[in-house]
């Protein structure tokens, strides 16, 4: 029997990271906050929250957050429509949130960066094609799984 991933974290190239999480695996919902940020890094301060949005879509460009009334099925589109509820593009994910405080530190932030790509691929794993809530875009999983 497998378990439902129910957070997971995002680093991003400001050096920010951000949890996802889902407070009811049954009815959410979903909550990004963002929980760190590299010394350097600007923009959103620490405990601020992405809200409104019914599911959580990781895409290749960015964390964004999907509105009920949009498909699920295109997490991509949402990514290039609502600049107000998505983040800088993603570095990697994570399921350990220690660990990706650790890595916003190392500076010379790429967009999916080799230098973590098996924990991207594990978070990628872990949360599958189907979860209810993560939904991941078929790019990032052909291209980062």
């Amino acid at each position: 029997m497998s378990t439902t991933v129910s957070e997971f974290f995002v680093l991003t190239v400001s050096g920010s990271v951000y949890r996802v999480s889902v407070d009811d695996p049954e009815e959410g919902p979903v909550v990004i906050e963002k929980v760190a940020k590299a010394s350097r890094s600007g923009g959103f301060y620490v405990g601020a929250r992405l809200t409104g949005g019914a599911y959580a879509g990781i895409t290749d460009s960015s964390l964004t957050l999907g509105r009920e009334d949009e498909s699920r099925a295109q997490a991509g589109l949402v990514g290039t429509c609502y600049r107000d509820g998505r983040t800088s593009p993603i570095v990697a994910l994570f399921l350990d949130g220690d660990e990706a405080v650790e890595c916003a530190e190392a500076g010379n932030l790429k967009p999916w960066d080799r230098r973590w790509s098996e924990m991207t691929k594990a978070t990628i794993a872990a949360i599958g094609r189907d979860h209810p809530w993560f939904i991941l875009d078929n790019d990032v999983v052909d291209t980062h799984g």
